[in-house]
Formats: structure tokens, sequence, C-alpha cells
């Protein structure tokens, strides 16, 4: 199961930090197109937008945008413009309002403008209860991770909730998911208490409410990362699962999500 774990370096990039995400190959045409990567975090006052353009098949770097013009709109009112900090990135000072929507435009010369919207979730009701979670809330999907103190991710991780997704268990025989635990938006008569466990000592465990875009992109890769591993079936690289994209005129992710975490002994 270890080649696995190298595949979570990929998926830590994008449920672990606060702006941006690692960069997938989503099209296996040659046409030159535009990667964009901005995720809302509701939590934090700074937000980020990383542009790359795509590679043929089988690069492994990719040529960062240089210029462009990225505007953010909170329900159909400009928000702010981003600001170019580095290699292919750019920055906003702006914190999200929860339950609202966002549209982002970016106009780059020579590309039609590249245009996608998501809306900001509210935060995932759920309380601490002695040994257990209570949530009280199912307006959307969240995502579930432990890290240690040194903010690495727990790379085993399992409940009892009933709405748990069992798409990335470990398939050795072993108990457990791999980093990851997906909990789908379900009805239910009243409030649904859990369990958490995972590997180790002083571990926070975060919940993280997200976009139904961000979801699916999340979890579709996920399914491609799993399916890379394929050991000692080559064929396994050449399955039909694609990420999902929500960029218009280009590929790629605008999301969002908002965290709440339970620190370990607090």
């Amino acid at each position: 199961m270890r080649p696995l774990l190298l595949n979570l370096a990929i998926a830590t990039a994008f449920l672990t930090a606060t702006s941006c995400v690692e960069d997938i190959d989503m099209g296996q045409d040659t046409e030159r197109k535009v990667t964009v990567n901005c995720i809302l975090s509701g939590n934090d006052d700074i937000q980020y937008a990383d542009l790359k353009y795509t590679g043929g098949i089988g690069d492994i770097f990719y040529e960062s945008v240089e210029d462009a013009d990225i505007v953010l709109y909170e329900n159909g009112i400009e928000a702010g413009t981003f600001i170019k900090t580095g290699d292919g990135r750019w920055m906003l000072e702006y914190h999200p309002t929860a339950e609202t929507a966002y549209t982002i435009r970016i106009n780059i010369t020579g590309y039609p403008q590249i245009t996608a919207s998501t809306v900001l979730p509210a935060p995932v009701k759920i309380e601490k209860s002695s040994d257990a979670y209570v949530q009280k809330g199912f307006q959307a999907a969240f995502w579930t991770f432990g890290l240690t103190n040194g903010q690495k991710l727990v790379e085993r991780i399992s409940t009892d909730h009933p709405d748990v997704d069992n798409f990335n268990i470990y398939t050795d025989g072993s108990d457990g998911h791999i980093g990851y635990l997906r909990i789908g938006s379900a009805d239910h008569a009243g409030p649904v208490s859990f369990k958490i466990y995972s590997q180790g000592d002083g571990i926070t465990t975060v919940f993280r409410t997200v976009s139904e875009d961000y979801d699916r992109y999340m979890k579709t890769s996920l399914q491609k990362a799993l399916a890379y591993s394929g050991f000692d079936d080559v064929s396994s690289r050449f399955e039909e699962n694609t990420v999902y994209s929500n960029i218009n005129g280009g590929i790629g992710i605008f999301g969002a999500y908002i965290d709440t975490k339970f620190i370990a002994d607090e």
C-alpha cells in the first residue's frame, strides 16, 4: 500500500493547503489551454489564484501565465482584483462570506475570457461530545482528515458515520480510508453521533465543508491518484476516470470551502 501514500502528497496539496492545488493534466489533446486553480477559503483574509498553461502528454513542468487580469465578483458585484505576487500566482486581500455566490473572470491576451462560479457553503454544524462528534446540520457534503502536530496528514482514518463514502477504502483487507473521509449530504430526522478513528496522539481533526464543484473536483482527483498507483497493472493508468473541472474557457477548479477544527485535548 506504500505506492498509494506517494499519491497522497498530491492530494495533500489541495486538502490541507489554504489556497491552491497541484496541477493535474486533465486533457489528452495538444491544444494549449489555461489551467486555473483558485479555492476560496472562508477561514482566511487572503485568497490566491494560480494560472499555468497545459503541456503535452508526459510533461512534468508547466509554463506559468505571466500576465492576466483576474477579478472576483460577489453576487455579481465586483469584490476585488487579484495582484500578481509570484510565478503564476496572484493574490487578493478578501474574506469571503458563507452562503454567498462568487464568480471569477480572467482575461489573458490571446485567449477567450475565462469564467467560473461557485458558492461558499456554511460550516458544517458539528459539536464535540466526550469521545464522539455530533452532526446537527446536513446541508452539504464535507471532508474530514487528521493533521499531526507537525501539520502532516494522518495516513489512515475511519469512522462509523452512516453517510461515509467508501470510494477510498483500503483494499488490502485492512480497515480504514486512505487519508480522508468524505461524508455525503443526507437527510436525517435528528442529530447524528459518530466517531473518528485516526492514528497518533495530538491529532487535529478538520471538518472541511466544500462547495459542490470543489467536492466533485476533490473526489475525482483522489480517484485519479489512486488509479495511478495501479501497482503491476499498467492498464490502470488509462482508465476512463477524469478530473472534474468547472472552468469555462480553460480547465481546473474554482471552488470554496470553510473549515471547522477540533484540536486534541481542547
